[in-house]
């Protein structure tokens, strides 16, 4: 089944396909109308539907909004990476409550971010820090789960930016 024909039955508004690795990324919501890279094609679906999350260009790089991962290569803030880097948006005084995929101890914040880069079993979007120095590791973002999406006092929440 083509890329496009998935897209429109899973009621998609937007696809990205690479037809040298035969990849297809689909989006809820209308992707930048660029082409990524020299084989990555863009195709916006006309549906009435499709709200919601958007990226945006930032107002100076690497300045996303929670939940938003800086793409350097295109100089936007999206809502997924084609492949996830090793940087990371800060966001103090936030944390992501309830949608953990691992937890464990560090000793510092670089060894909590390094984790997530790290991670195999799932695709590591954010890292938080309790003051404890007790690590989170979640493939969900403020924009995916916005209901766990808090303020505290005692954490710190990176949102990983696009290789």
């Amino acid at each position: 089944m083509s890329c496009s024909a998935v897209c429109i039955r899973n009621g998609c508004c937007s696809l990205l396909y690479d037809s040298t690795s035969e990849r297809c990324i689909t989006y809820s919501y209308f992707a930048p109308s660029k082409t990524y890279g020299c084989s990555w094609k863009y195709l916006e679906i006309n549906a009435s539907y499709c709200d919601g999350p958007h990226p945006y260009q930032p107002s100076s790089p690497n300045t996303c909004d929670h939940g938003y991962s800086y793409d350097a290569s295109n100089d936007l803030c999206v809502i997924e990476c084609v492949s996830y880097g090793s940087t990371f948006g800060t966001f103090p005084g936030r944390v992501l409550s309830g949608f953990n995929d691992d937890s464990f101890d560090v000793t510092s914040e670089q060894e909590c971010r390094n984790a997530c880069v790290a991670a195999t079993a799932f695709v590591c979007r954010t890292a938080e820090l309790s003051s404890s120095n007790k690590c989170y590791l979640s493939v969900d973002t403020a924009l995916t789960q916005p209901s766990g999406y808090q303020e505290s006092t005692t954490y710190t929440l990176w949102h990983r930016n696009c290789a």
